[in-house]
């Protein structure tokens, strides 16, 4: 439809030469031939200042739509600022196409040319407002996006915040758990070293008294081969009594885990002037 600018001039041209070949025999006389000619001059200016205004629109529409394509782009939903931006800056684009469209209706109703009631040019009109309302659906969708894309970041920044808490509130049980471990693991060490001290205290006491049993004993039994049975009846019962209490006090350290007890306990058995006083006994 706007290619008409370009038939306009050459149509003034054609009626022209026409008017002036055909003389007085021209069924049009020359003021009809100069509001024909008038009509054509200012519909070509009209139509030329409605190619230039369309060229801008179409521009404008051109601008949005390569911004919305790029926003719906591959990549870009994850991105809700570039989206919103992108959106933003189409939709200041369409802004500025509908009100170009509107200066050229309200051109169009105000106009003296003769195109105002062309239906191909009202069709383009049309068409473009229709672009402009598919792009403004189109623009609305994407920030209906961009909402849907905050409230996901807002969830996803929520449940960041929430396992954040958690893991803070996890690792302060798990510190204060280790505290307390490291407590215990000190009070068992302290138990420990305690316990090996009792131990050693009572070694050492077993190990003192049973040295002690073996001395009494062995002293005892020195005191019992010392004595010489003599006519006196006390001096017998004397050595017995010693020597019963040299191998009871000797069985005594044996049974207490003295290596050495058994050899004296041997001595005593094995001595024909003492086993008789120990008839009897055994030390098992």
């Amino acid at each position: 439809m706007l290619k008409l600018s370009c038939f306009l001039p050459l149509a003034a041209v054609f009626v022209s030469v026409c008017l002036s070949s055909c003389g007085e025999s021209c069924p049009v006389n020359q003021q009809e031939y100069a509001r024909l000619v008038k009509r054509l001059e200012t519909d070509s200016l009209f139509l030329a200042d409605l190619n230039g205004s369309m060229a801008e629109v179409n521009l404008l529409l051109d601008q949005a739509d390569s911004l919305t394509q790029s926003a719906q782009q591959s990549g870009e939903a994850a991105n809700s600022k570039s989206i919103k931006e992108k959106a933003e800056a189409a939709k200041n684009a369409l802004a500025s196409s509908l009100e170009k469209i509107s200066s050229l209706e309200m051109e169009l109703k105000s106009s003296k040319s003769s195109l105002k009631d062309n239906a191909a040019l009202l069709r383009t009109i049309a068409d473009k407002k229709k672009i402009i309302a598919e792009q403004q659906a189109q623009i609305a969708a994407l920030n209906n996006e961009v909402v849907v894309l905050k409230g996901q970041n807002q969830d996803l920044n929520n449940t960041v915040n929430t396992q954040n808490t958690q893991l803070g509130q996890l690792n302060a049980e798990i510190s204060q758990a280790r505290s307390i471990l490291t407590q215990l693991d000190n009070e068992i060490a302290q138990a420990r070293r305690e316990r090996d001290e009792a131990n050693r205290k009572v070694t050492k006491t077993e190990d003192n008294r049973k040295n002690e049993l073996l001395d009494q004993g062995i002293r005892l039994l020195k005191t019992a081969k010392a004595m010489k049975e003599g006519i006196f009846k006390g001096n017998k019962d004397e050595k017995a009594a010693a020597t019963v209490q040299a191998y009871e006090t000797i069985c005594s350290a044996h049974k207490l885990g003295h290596y050495d007890a058994l050899t004296y306990l041997n001595q005593i058995e094995s001595d024909p002037k003492l086993n008789k006083f120990i008839k009897g006994k055994n030390c098992n």
